[in-house]
């Protein structure tokens, strides 16, 4: 059903977009009309509902057609730059859903009850609750019972995380199936009874300040098995990690500190970020630079040059 709500976009915005291509808009004009008449319905349907890849490529078609009124004339990478980086900021549809993904895992933090958030607990049973401080491996999303929307939220969250370094993050790292924590091999890891026995972050490894050593496990009132499960757990932890100092104050802060990335989210702040990944210089950029010796800050200031001498806006 829901792909047959985004079947009907591509001939409504057709339509909308070939009324004004009757004006003699210019490109930063098109690009407003992009936004408020062609990207606004469909980003609308994109909030609530897992988008298709063949509508994303068919949307993006229309987009570009409408903006050069034929083929592309500029590489797409260079397009979505902003102006002293020889772009003219249109919008990146990719990069806006994926925020749009990044702000339902801040929903996911709010303290509130709402049932979308109870069927992704369920559906992540099998391979542990947490969602904020691990990679879950893709190949491990697609055997849970999960919604395809809710499995776009994580893999856009897993694009988002940064590498633990703080004692802080470290500690918050959930063992099971995260992509921070792999055997030699490159597998992720998950024992059960360890699990089971409450030990499911790095921070319930800790003895005193440290993670505990390989030698203080056999002294562990553990069953035989679960020491053999601690045991390669530890081989698997980072040897950065081993050596991070716990202190008290750590400790005592790792609460706060489980959800403090993911409550810093801001859309605008998260598509730039995005931006700045895929973002590449016009292929005319290259040939500039190198026959006039001209620096990459001169060259920003010669992109901003029309912009700044004039009002005039058919540019």
């Amino acid at each position: 059903m829901y792909k047959q709500k985004f079947q009907r976009y591509p001939n409504q915005h057709n339509k909308t977009l070939s009324i004004w291509k009757q004006r003699n808009l210019s490109l930063l004009g098109k690009i407003q009309i992009i936004k408020t008449y062609a990207m606004s319905p469909l980003l609308f349907m994109t909030t609530n509902l897992t988008t298709p890849d063949e509508i994303l490529k068919e949307a993006n078609t229309i987009l570009f057609k409408f903006l050069w009124n034929g083929p592309d004339k500029v590489k797409r990478t260079a397009m979505i730059g902003n102006i002293n980086d020889g772009g003219i900021k249109m919008p990146h549809l990719e990069s806006v859903i994926t925020t749009q993904k990044l702000i339902w895992v801040k929903r996911f933090t709010e303290d509130n009850f709402h049932p979308w958030k109870e069927f992704m607990k369920i559906s992540q049973k099998e391979v542990g609750c947490e969602i904020y401080n691990r990679k879950v491996p893709i190949d491990i999303l697609k055997k849970t019972d999960m919604s395809n929307f809710n499995k776009e939220i994580l893999i856009a969250w897993n694009k988002h995380q940064k590498y633990p370094t703080t004692p802080e993050e470290i500690g918050n790292q959930y063992l099971w199936h995260n992509e921070n924590i792999k055997t030699a091999n490159g597998k992720t890891i998950f024992h059960p009874l360890l699990s089971k026995s409450g030990i499911n972050y790095v921070k319930d490894l800790l003895h005193e300040e440290n993670i505990i050593h390989m030698k203080e496990v056999n002294s562990k009132n553990m069953t035989i098995l679960e020491k053999f499960n601690m045991k390669s757990t530890l081989k698997c932890i980072p040897s950065l990690w081993k050596t991070t100092k716990f202190t008290a104050e750590v400790q005592n802060n790792f609460k706060e500190a489980s959800t403090e990335n993911i409550r810093k989210v801001k859309s605008k702040t998260e598509y730039k970020n995005c931006i700045e990944k895929i973002k590449k210089a016009p292929n005319s950029e290259a040939f500039f630079t190198n026959k006039y010796n001209i620096t990459s800050t001169e060259m920003k200031e010669c992109y901003s040059i029309p912009f700044r001498s004039t009002i005039y806006t058919k540019l």
